[in-house]
Protein backbone atom coordinates (compact mmCIF):
# COMPACT_ATOMS: atom_id res chain seq x y z
CA UNK A 1 0.00 0.00 0.00
CA UNK A 2 1.45 3.37 -1.02
CA UNK A 3 1.05 6.59 0.94
CA UNK A 4 2.13 10.09 -0.08
CA UNK A 5 3.41 12.76 2.30
CA UNK A 6 3.58 16.45 1.41
CA UNK A 7 6.85 17.99 2.61
CA UNK A 8 8.32 21.50 2.61
CA UNK A 9 12.05 21.26 1.88
CA UNK A 10 14.28 24.24 1.12
CA UNK A 11 11.27 26.43 0.57
CA UNK A 12 9.78 24.05 -1.97
CA UNK A 13 6.84 21.65 -1.82
CA UNK A 14 7.92 18.06 -2.44
CA UNK A 15 6.19 14.69 -2.26
CA UNK A 16 7.50 11.60 -0.52
CA UNK A 17 6.16 8.22 -1.64
CA UNK A 18 6.21 5.38 0.88
CA UNK A 19 5.49 1.82 -0.23
CA UNK A 20 4.78 -0.71 2.50
CA UNK A 21 4.21 -4.42 2.03
CA UNK A 22 3.85 -6.94 4.78
CA UNK A 23 7.09 -8.83 5.27
CA UNK A 24 9.20 -6.29 3.36
CA UNK A 25 11.12 -3.19 4.37
CA UNK A 26 9.29 0.02 3.51
CA UNK A 27 10.65 1.85 0.48
CA UNK A 28 10.71 5.66 0.31
CA UNK A 29 11.56 8.24 -2.31
CA UNK A 30 10.95 11.99 -2.63
CA UNK A 31 9.87 13.82 -5.81
CA UNK A 32 9.07 17.34 -6.93
CA UNK A 33 5.62 16.35 -8.20
CA UNK A 34 2.97 14.07 -6.74
CA UNK A 35 2.41 12.47 -10.15
CA UNK A 36 6.06 11.41 -10.22
CA UNK A 37 5.71 9.93 -6.74
CA UNK A 38 2.59 7.98 -7.75
CA UNK A 39 4.25 6.60 -10.89
CA UNK A 40 7.28 5.46 -8.87
CA UNK A 41 5.05 3.83 -6.25
CA UNK A 42 3.12 1.91 -8.91
CA UNK A 43 6.34 0.62 -10.42
CA UNK A 44 7.67 -0.48 -7.02
CA UNK A 45 4.42 -2.30 -6.21
CA UNK A 46 4.49 -3.98 -9.62
CA UNK A 47 8.08 -5.15 -9.19
CA UNK A 48 7.51 -6.40 -5.66
CA UNK A 49 4.57 -8.48 -6.89
CA UNK A 50 2.82 -9.05 -3.59
CA UNK A 51 -0.92 -9.57 -3.28
CA UNK A 52 -3.02 -7.81 -0.69
CA UNK A 53 -3.22 -11.14 1.16
CA UNK A 54 0.57 -11.17 1.48
CA UNK A 55 1.11 -14.06 -0.98
CA UNK A 56 4.16 -13.55 -3.13
CA UNK A 57 3.60 -14.42 -6.79
CA UNK A 58 7.01 -14.07 -8.37
CA UNK A 59 6.84 -17.66 -9.64
CA UNK A 60 3.45 -17.35 -11.32
CA UNK A 61 3.79 -17.12 -15.10
CA UNK A 62 1.43 -15.37 -17.46
CA UNK A 63 0.65 -18.65 -19.23
CA UNK A 64 -0.46 -20.27 -15.97
CA UNK A 65 -2.62 -17.26 -15.13
CA UNK A 66 -4.16 -17.16 -18.62
CA UNK A 67 -5.04 -20.85 -18.53
CA UNK A 68 -6.65 -20.40 -15.12
CA UNK A 69 -8.61 -17.48 -16.59
CA UNK A 70 -9.86 -19.70 -19.44
CA UNK A 71 -10.68 -22.56 -17.08
CA UNK A 72 -12.92 -20.13 -15.20
CA UNK A 73 -14.98 -19.76 -18.38
CA UNK A 74 -13.78 -16.25 -19.08
CA UNK A 75 -12.52 -14.53 -22.22
CA UNK A 76 -12.41 -15.45 -25.88
CA UNK A 77 -9.98 -18.30 -26.36
CA UNK A 78 -8.38 -17.00 -29.56
CA UNK A 79 -7.51 -13.66 -27.95
CA UNK A 80 -6.21 -15.25 -24.76
CA UNK A 81 -4.01 -17.58 -26.84
CA UNK A 82 -2.54 -14.54 -28.59
CA UNK A 83 -1.33 -13.26 -25.23
CA UNK A 84 -0.10 -16.70 -24.17
CA UNK A 85 2.06 -16.72 -27.30
CA UNK A 86 3.27 -13.17 -26.67
CA UNK A 87 3.92 -13.37 -22.91
CA UNK A 88 3.54 -17.06 -22.02
CA UNK A 89 6.50 -18.23 -19.90
CA UNK A 90 7.29 -14.83 -18.39
CA UNK A 91 6.71 -14.19 -14.71
CA UNK A 92 3.97 -11.67 -13.96
CA UNK A 93 6.44 -9.49 -12.10
CA UNK A 94 8.62 -9.27 -15.22
CA UNK A 95 5.88 -7.98 -17.52
CA UNK A 96 6.10 -4.21 -18.10
CA UNK A 97 3.84 -1.77 -19.97
CA UNK A 98 6.35 -1.66 -22.83
CA UNK A 99 5.94 -5.44 -23.25
CA UNK A 100 2.18 -5.04 -23.65
CA UNK A 101 2.64 -2.17 -26.11
CA UNK A 102 5.24 -4.09 -28.14
CA UNK A 103 2.87 -7.05 -28.54
CA UNK A 104 0.03 -4.76 -29.62
CA UNK A 105 2.30 -2.91 -32.06
CA UNK A 106 3.39 -6.22 -33.60
CA UNK A 107 -0.24 -7.25 -33.96
CA UNK A 108 -1.21 -3.95 -35.62
CA UNK A 109 1.67 -4.10 -38.10
CA UNK A 110 0.72 -7.58 -39.36
CA UNK A 111 -1.88 -7.86 -42.15
CA UNK A 112 -5.44 -8.72 -41.18
CA UNK A 113 -6.59 -12.30 -41.66
CA UNK A 114 -9.78 -13.82 -42.96
CA UNK A 115 -10.93 -17.34 -42.26
CA UNK A 116 -11.81 -19.55 -45.17
CA UNK A 117 -12.48 -23.21 -45.84
CA UNK A 118 -15.36 -25.65 -45.97
CA UNK A 119 -15.60 -27.15 -42.51
CA UNK A 120 -11.86 -26.67 -41.98
CA UNK A 121 -11.10 -23.21 -40.70
CA UNK A 122 -7.83 -21.72 -41.83
CA UNK A 123 -6.55 -18.17 -42.04
CA UNK A 124 -5.05 -16.24 -44.91
CA UNK A 125 -3.89 -12.65 -45.22
CA UNK A 126 -6.64 -10.33 -46.44
CA UNK A 127 -4.33 -7.59 -47.70
CA UNK A 128 -5.91 -5.08 -45.31
CA UNK A 129 -4.41 -3.48 -42.22
CA UNK A 130 -5.63 -4.36 -38.77
CA UNK A 131 -7.67 -1.54 -37.35
CA UNK A 132 -7.64 0.13 -33.93
CA UNK A 133 -10.83 -1.64 -32.86
CA UNK A 134 -9.32 -5.12 -33.04
CA UNK A 135 -6.20 -3.83 -31.29
CA UNK A 136 -8.34 -2.44 -28.48
CA UNK A 137 -10.20 -5.76 -28.12
CA UNK A 138 -6.86 -7.46 -27.54
CA UNK A 139 -5.87 -4.81 -25.02
CA UNK A 140 -9.16 -5.35 -23.19
CA UNK A 141 -8.48 -9.08 -23.06
CA UNK A 142 -5.09 -8.77 -21.38
CA UNK A 143 -6.48 -6.10 -19.04
CA UNK A 144 -9.23 -8.53 -18.02
CA UNK A 145 -6.67 -11.24 -17.32
CA UNK A 146 -4.74 -9.00 -14.93
CA UNK A 147 -7.99 -7.79 -13.38
CA UNK A 148 -8.89 -11.44 -12.76
CA UNK A 149 -5.50 -11.93 -11.06
CA UNK A 150 -6.21 -9.01 -8.73
CA UNK A 151 -9.70 -10.24 -7.99
CA UNK A 152 -8.36 -13.68 -7.07
CA UNK A 153 -5.55 -12.08 -5.02
CA UNK A 154 -2.89 -13.65 -7.21
CA UNK A 155 -1.13 -10.47 -8.29
CA UNK A 156 -1.63 -6.76 -7.70
CA UNK A 157 0.28 -5.31 -10.65
CA UNK A 158 -1.41 -3.80 -13.69
CA UNK A 159 0.99 -3.28 -16.61
CA UNK A 160 -1.92 -2.56 -18.96
CA UNK A 161 -2.98 0.61 -17.14
CA UNK A 162 -0.16 2.65 -18.61
CA UNK A 163 -0.81 1.46 -22.19
CA UNK A 164 -3.23 3.87 -23.86
CA UNK A 165 -5.97 2.43 -26.08
CA UNK A 166 -5.90 3.24 -29.79
CA UNK A 167 -8.23 5.94 -31.03
CA UNK A 168 -11.11 4.41 -32.97
CA UNK A 169 -12.91 6.20 -35.81
CA UNK A 170 -16.50 7.25 -35.30
CA UNK A 171 -17.71 4.93 -38.05
CA UNK A 172 -20.15 5.54 -40.87
CA UNK A 173 -23.73 6.51 -40.09
CA UNK A 174 -26.04 6.04 -43.04
CA UNK A 175 -29.56 4.79 -43.66
CA UNK A 176 -30.99 3.07 -46.70
CA UNK A 177 -32.96 5.28 -49.05
CA UNK A 178 -36.37 4.07 -50.23
CA UNK A 179 -34.81 3.21 -53.58
CA UNK A 180 -32.03 1.16 -51.95
CA UNK A 181 -34.54 -0.59 -49.72
CA UNK A 182 -36.59 -1.62 -52.76
CA UNK A 183 -33.48 -2.76 -54.66
CA UNK A 184 -32.31 -4.81 -51.71
CA UNK A 185 -35.63 -6.59 -51.33
CA UNK A 186 -35.79 -7.25 -55.08
CA UNK A 187 -32.24 -8.60 -55.19
CA UNK A 188 -32.94 -10.95 -52.29
CA UNK A 189 -35.93 -12.49 -54.12
CA UNK A 190 -34.13 -13.37 -57.36
CA UNK A 191 -34.46 -17.10 -58.17
CA UNK A 192 -30.70 -17.63 -58.34
CA UNK A 193 -30.21 -16.39 -54.77
CA UNK A 194 -30.07 -18.51 -51.63
CA UNK A 195 -33.64 -19.54 -50.83
CA UNK A 196 -33.65 -17.98 -47.34
CA UNK A 197 -31.95 -14.72 -48.25
CA UNK A 198 -35.27 -12.89 -48.61
CA UNK A 199 -36.33 -14.13 -45.17
CA UNK A 200 -33.03 -12.98 -43.68
CA UNK A 201 -33.37 -9.52 -45.24
CA UNK A 202 -36.97 -9.15 -44.08
CA UNK A 203 -36.06 -10.09 -40.52
CA UNK A 204 -33.06 -7.78 -40.51
CA UNK A 205 -35.09 -4.82 -41.75
CA UNK A 206 -37.96 -5.52 -39.36
CA UNK A 207 -35.97 -6.24 -36.20
CA UNK A 208 -32.60 -4.53 -36.59
CA UNK A 209 -30.93 -7.68 -35.25
CA UNK A 210 -27.32 -8.35 -36.14
CA UNK A 211 -26.59 -10.96 -38.81
CA UNK A 212 -24.90 -13.17 -36.21
CA UNK A 213 -27.93 -12.91 -33.92
CA UNK A 214 -30.31 -13.96 -36.68
CA UNK A 215 -28.20 -16.84 -37.94
CA UNK A 216 -26.93 -18.13 -34.58
CA UNK A 217 -29.72 -17.34 -32.09
CA UNK A 218 -33.12 -17.53 -33.82
CA UNK A 219 -34.55 -21.03 -33.36
CA UNK A 220 -37.72 -22.63 -34.70
CA UNK A 221 -38.84 -24.00 -31.34
CA UNK A 222 -38.62 -20.56 -29.71
CA UNK A 223 -40.87 -18.74 -32.18
CA UNK A 224 -44.12 -17.65 -30.53
CA UNK A 225 -46.48 -17.81 -33.51
CA UNK A 226 -49.47 -16.38 -31.65
CA UNK A 227 -47.53 -13.42 -30.24
CA UNK A 228 -45.43 -13.07 -33.43
CA UNK A 229 -42.17 -12.80 -31.49
CA UNK A 230 -38.95 -14.74 -30.97
CA UNK A 231 -36.55 -14.29 -28.01
CA UNK A 232 -32.80 -14.28 -28.43
CA UNK A 233 -30.32 -14.69 -25.61
CA UNK A 234 -26.63 -13.94 -25.14
CA UNK A 235 -26.54 -10.90 -27.43
CA UNK A 236 -23.47 -8.76 -28.10
CA UNK A 237 -24.64 -6.23 -25.51
CA UNK A 238 -25.18 -9.03 -22.99
CA UNK A 239 -28.93 -8.39 -22.71
CA UNK A 240 -31.62 -10.82 -23.93
CA UNK A 241 -34.13 -9.36 -26.37
CA UNK A 242 -37.45 -10.25 -27.90
CA UNK A 243 -37.68 -9.63 -31.64
CA UNK A 244 -41.05 -8.71 -33.20
CA UNK A 245 -42.06 -10.66 -36.28
CA UNK A 246 -44.41 -8.60 -38.49
CA UNK A 247 -46.90 -10.32 -40.79
CA UNK A 248 -44.58 -10.34 -43.88
CA UNK A 249 -41.88 -12.08 -41.82
CA UNK A 250 -44.35 -14.65 -40.45
CA UNK A 251 -45.58 -15.31 -43.98
CA UNK A 252 -42.03 -15.87 -45.23
CA UNK A 253 -41.20 -18.08 -42.23
CA UNK A 254 -44.17 -20.30 -43.04
CA UNK A 255 -42.71 -20.94 -46.48
CA UNK A 256 -39.49 -22.28 -44.98
CA UNK A 257 -40.80 -24.51 -42.20
CA UNK A 258 -38.76 -27.73 -42.05
CA UNK A 259 -40.21 -30.87 -43.64
CA UNK A 260 -39.56 -34.55 -42.98
CA UNK A 261 -38.19 -37.05 -45.51
CA UNK A 262 -41.68 -37.46 -46.96
CA UNK A 263 -42.02 -33.73 -47.61
CA UNK A 264 -44.53 -33.20 -44.79
CA UNK A 265 -44.23 -30.06 -42.68
CA UNK A 266 -42.94 -30.85 -39.19
CA UNK A 267 -45.42 -29.68 -36.53
CA UNK A 268 -42.84 -28.77 -33.90
CA UNK A 269 -39.54 -28.14 -35.69
CA UNK A 270 -36.32 -27.58 -33.77
CA UNK A 271 -32.94 -26.13 -34.66
CA UNK A 272 -31.73 -22.85 -36.10
CA UNK A 273 -33.97 -21.09 -38.59
CA UNK A 274 -30.86 -20.35 -40.64
CA UNK A 275 -29.16 -23.69 -39.95
CA UNK A 276 -27.46 -25.84 -42.55
CA UNK A 277 -29.60 -28.33 -44.48
CA UNK A 278 -27.76 -31.35 -43.12
CA UNK A 279 -27.11 -29.93 -39.66
CA UNK A 280 -29.72 -27.47 -38.34
CA UNK A 281 -27.55 -26.73 -35.29
CA UNK A 282 -24.79 -25.31 -37.51
CA UNK A 283 -25.50 -21.78 -38.80
CA UNK A 284 -25.20 -21.08 -42.49
CA UNK A 285 -22.40 -18.77 -43.59
CA UNK A 286 -24.43 -15.97 -45.14
CA UNK A 287 -21.60 -13.63 -46.14
CA UNK A 288 -21.18 -14.99 -49.67
CA UNK A 289 -24.96 -14.92 -50.28
CA UNK A 290 -25.18 -11.38 -48.97
CA UNK A 291 -22.28 -10.10 -51.08
CA UNK A 292 -23.65 -11.78 -54.19
CA UNK A 293 -26.97 -9.99 -53.70
CA UNK A 294 -25.80 -6.47 -52.89
CA UNK A 295 -22.38 -6.34 -54.63
CA UNK A 296 -20.93 -4.34 -51.73
CA UNK A 297 -23.49 -1.53 -52.01
CA UNK A 298 -25.17 -2.02 -48.63
CA UNK A 299 -23.55 -2.93 -45.34
CA UNK A 300 -25.21 -5.18 -42.81
CA UNK A 301 -25.00 -2.38 -40.23
CA UNK A 302 -27.16 -0.22 -42.48
CA UNK A 303 -29.91 -2.83 -42.33
CA UNK A 304 -29.76 -2.41 -38.53
CA UNK A 305 -29.89 1.33 -39.02
CA UNK A 306 -33.16 1.06 -40.86
CA UNK A 307 -34.84 -0.68 -37.96
CA UNK A 308 -33.24 1.74 -35.50
CA UNK A 309 -34.51 4.73 -37.45
CA UNK A 310 -38.00 3.52 -38.29
CA UNK A 311 -39.57 5.47 -41.11
CA UNK A 312 -42.62 6.08 -43.28
CA UNK A 313 -42.90 2.41 -44.28
CA UNK A 314 -43.13 0.97 -40.77
CA UNK A 315 -43.88 3.96 -38.55
CA UNK A 316 -41.46 5.38 -36.02
CA UNK A 317 -41.70 3.59 -32.71
CA UNK A 318 -40.74 5.36 -29.47
CA UNK A 319 -37.00 5.38 -28.79
CA UNK A 320 -37.30 3.06 -25.78
CA UNK A 321 -39.12 0.45 -27.87
CA UNK A 322 -36.50 0.63 -30.63
CA UNK A 323 -33.70 0.30 -28.07
CA UNK A 324 -35.25 -2.89 -26.71
CA UNK A 325 -35.71 -4.39 -30.19
CA UNK A 326 -32.36 -3.47 -31.75
CA UNK A 327 -30.13 -3.39 -28.68
CA UNK A 328 -28.75 -0.02 -29.82
CA UNK A 329 -28.29 1.94 -26.60
CA UNK A 330 -27.78 5.42 -28.09
CA UNK A 331 -31.09 5.88 -29.91
CA UNK A 332 -32.97 9.07 -29.27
Amino acid sequence: MATFVKKHLDGKVRWQAIVRKRGLKAQKKTFDLRGQAEAWAREVEREVGWSEAGVRTTKLTFEALAKQYLDAGLGRESRVKFWITALGPRKLTDIKPQDIKAALDAYSSAPAEVFVGNGKTRARASGKKRGPASRNRLRSTVASIFRYARHEQLFTGDPVRDVAPAKEPGGRIRFLSDEEDARLRAAAQKPERWEKLHLLVLMALATGARASELTEKVRWERINWSERTVPIDDTKNGDPRVLPLPAPVIEELMKHRPVDKHGKVIDKPTGLVFGRAGNPEQPVTVRKHWLAAVHGEVRASERRGEASRGGPRDGRAPAESRRKVTGVAHLA
